[in-house]
């Protein structure tokens, strides 16, 4: 098998967190441990959408804590459904 190929992750989770500052940590931490079994290999990935707490220095440390996690700011001005149309291209898994 092509080396890129069987270094990507073979699944992504990813979900949007705006001012999820309360609960980012538990939904990586449930991603990875209830997730992450079901897959070869698993990235988790946080779309922060202009979240005003901590949410998206949470994620930069989860991220910097864990290779398999990403953060992602995007505008505080995007729509509802941006998370979702931001973060599929992004994933580096199925």
């Amino acid at each position: 098998m092509n080396e890129s190929v069987s270094a990507r992750p073979a699944l992504t989770f990813f979900f949007p967190a705006y001012n999820e500052e309360a609960n980012i940590k538990r939904t990586v931490a449930r991603a990875i441990d209830d997730v992450g079994p079901l897959a070869d290999s698993l990235e988790v990935l946080a779309i922060d959408d202009g979240s005003t707490d901590r949410t998206p220095q949470l994620a930069d440390e989860l991220a910097a804590a864990d290779p398999r996690v990403r953060g992602q700011f995007i505008s505080p001005t995007a729509a509802t459904a941006a998370p979702c149309r931001r973060g599929l291209p992004m994933r580096a898994g199925s």
